[in-house]
């Protein structure tokens, strides 16, 4: 009874249809496990998945949109590898071999949750979450592609601010300490306990998104051992569990990390680039003392010079 029913989508066709680049579906959500650095990590992603679809003659008028969601469930159903990621494309070509359609994509939105210790006084480790969006794609022309868009969250300081900061300090110790040849190290220490904060550089929540490709043969994903490589070159990144001792030490961090949008950047793709092939680099830094966010973007080579900023930005 059910195969009695009408399909418009097959039955109503005109005799041209125009080919169209990408139909598929998003925002559908799935339940994603990962295996990383030894240890089961599971999550929630935000699916879309979309396949080509060939015009002309008698072409197809649309795609066989349940395949492909009953396809994403059975990958679902499986821990999240390169090759099953590669095998869940494959059925999808497969099952849409009909309509020729020549290549197909998934991208899966989720956050990675991963334990980070405090800087140094041994407190229970804490969970960051770090958004990903993770892109597959297969191609009968070129084959399998694996990328992956990560964003990290640090703390940078503004070299500027803390020039200035450091001239208030010495104007305000040389009118202190004007008619004295010699000072006490003791009082110079005591001084500037009670006039270290005469004023203080302004420093800001800041924002990293990394884009590379990744390894198609890999047995897996290695999304931890990018977390650690980026907050490594970063050095400040934010922290989780922290006691008095560990703020002491992130703030040491960030005034021997002075840093702009521009240093960052370029520290960032010098460093990426030695391991990664193709890596784009995109930073934000949302000032505590404008209204508005300084940005600065590093494309690959090969990439065209357009402005594309793409951070999560909040829950969807």
């Amino acid at each position: 009874m059910i195969d009695q029913l009408p399909d418009v989508a097959h039955t109503q066709i005109t005799s041209q249809q125009p080919k169209i680049n990408w139909v598929g579906m998003d925002d559908i959500y799935l339940p994603i496990g990962l295996e990383e650095a030894g240890k089961q990590i599971h999550s929630q992603a935000c699916a879309s998945i979309a396949v080509d679809l060939p015009g002309g003659e008698n072409a197809a008028k649309g795609i066989h949109m349940s395949r492909l969601y009953f396809l994403l469930n059975e990958l679902a159903q499986q821990p999240l590898k390169p090759e099953t990621l590669k095998h869940c494309l494959e059925q999808v070509l497969a099952s849409h071999s009909d309509l020729d359609s020549s290549v197909v994509r998934i991208e899966l939105a989720f956050d990675l949750l991963w334990q980070r210790p405090a800087l140094v006084s041994g407190s229970p480790a804490g969970w960051r979450a770090y958004p990903m969006v993770l892109s597959a794609q297969l191609s009968k022309d070129s084959g399998f592609s694996l990328s992956l868009q990560a964003e990290f969250q640090y703390s940078s300081t503004c070299p500027c601010s803390a020039a200035l900061v450091r001239e208030t300090l010495s104007n305000q110790f040389s009118q202190n300490f004007a008619d004295q040849e010699s000072i006490p190290t003791q009082e110079v220490a005591q001084w500037l306990k009670q006039n270290g904060t005469l004023a203080t550089p302004h420093s800001q929540r800041s924002l990293a998104l990394i884009t590379l490709p990744l390894n198609e043969s890999a047995s897996t994903f290695n999304l931890v051992a990018l977390v650690e490589e980026v907050e490594t070159i970063i050095a400040t990144p934010v922290q989780t569990s922290v006691k008095r001792a560990d703020e002491l030490a992130f703030a040491e961090l960030n005034g021997s990390n002075l840093i702009f949008v521009e240093d960052i950047s370029r520290k960032l793709g010098k460093a990426l680039r030695e391991k990664h092939e193709a890596v784009e680099i995109q930073v934000r830094h949302l000032e505590s003392l404008h209204a508005h966010n300084a940005f600065a973007q590093v494309l690959p080579d090969t990439g065209r010079a357009d402005l594309r900023p793409q951070f999560k930005q909040g829950p969807k």
